[in-house]
């Protein structure tokens, strides 16, 4: 569980989680905070996203992400933040699978800075969504 702003630089390495219960659960938080991720790749099994947050506790999180990769064939969910956000702050990130039935980014907002290239291909899920539940999703 994250309870408070948490960087991970992953200066090229691979975070590797290898079962379906390993991942990031966003606590609630009273400030707005950041949970970043930069300069990895990443692989993931399972249906459970690798950052996850209920409605309630995902309303003061913003996901931040820079040159990060998927690396294999796993149907990876990036994140579950029905009320945060998700911001790609620049450099290269690349998400392909040829098939994946899973809703890769669940979010609030999702904002691309700084010159950000990304590359989101799932086959047929869906890649974004944001709940009809969700007041003014952007």
């Amino acid at each position: 569980t994250v309870d408070r702003p948490l960087l991970i630089q992953g200066n090229g390495y691979t975070l590797t989680f290898g079962i379906n219960g390993f991942y990031f659960q966003l606590a609630e938080v009273v400030e707005p905070s950041a949970f970043r991720i930069e300069n990895t790749r990443l692989t993931k099994v399972g249906t459970t996203p690798l950052i996850n947050a209920t409605v309630e506790s995902s309303k003061n999180w913003t996901v931040e992400l820079e040159n990060i990769t998927e690396v294999n064939a796993n149907t990876m969910r990036l994140a579950s933040l029905p009320e945060g956000n998700i911001h790609f702050t620049g450099g290269v990130s690349n998400f392909t699978r040829t098939a994946s039935a899973q809703t890769f980014i669940v979010a609030k907002e999702i904002v691309a800075i700084n010159q950000a290239e990304i590359t989101i291909s799932r086959g047929n899920a869906t890649v974004f969504f944001s709940s009809a539940t969700v007041a003014n999703p952007k």
